[in-house]
């Protein structure tokens, strides 16, 4: 769930988004992930929930308020300002989250949260160059700044 739920070798460019408020629950038997892999994980991002081989260069959000929570029995939440989950070669160059709270969290028993103030996790040869964050980052499990 972001501005986009997810995209494959795509190209963000250029975007400013001010007051951006995005809150994703997940419970038990209720499949609200970006599409029904499995029905028990998140993916929550400013920009985009779950991007595979996706560049995003020169974003900026500003007064953002991004919250993912996962109940399901083994759900796992990621969260991130700007990405939640980011796969396989994905770049984020240039960007910021200059302001606001990224929350995270799973309360399940054999739930994890991968919460980050630019990405929630990033596998697979991903990277980040010259960006920033500088809102608060709240989480369980995995949480980074």
């Amino acid at each position: 769930m972001g501005l986009f739920g997810s995209c494959k070798n795509a190209t963000i460019k250029n975007v400013k988004l001010d007051t951006v408020t995005i809150n994703l629950i997940n419970s038990s038997g209720y499949h609200n992930t970006y599409s029904s892999i499995d029905g028990t994980n998140i993916y929550t991002g400013g920009i985009v929930g779950y991007a595979v081989g996706t560049t995003i260069d020169g974003v900026t959000l500003e007064n953002i308020s991004i919250t993912g929570k996962t109940q399901s029995e083994a759900g796992t939440c990621y969260t991130g300002g700007l990405v939640g989950y980011a796969a396989s070669g994905t770049s984020i160059v240039y960007s910021l989250v200059g302001s606001g709270t990224v929350n995270g969290t799973s309360s399940s028993v054999n739930g994890n949260s991968c919460v980050g103030g630019i990405v929630g996790l990033m596998k697979d040869a991903g990277s980040i160059r010259q960006s920033y964050n500088a809102a608060a980052v709240n989480g369980g499990h995995s949480t980074g700044h």
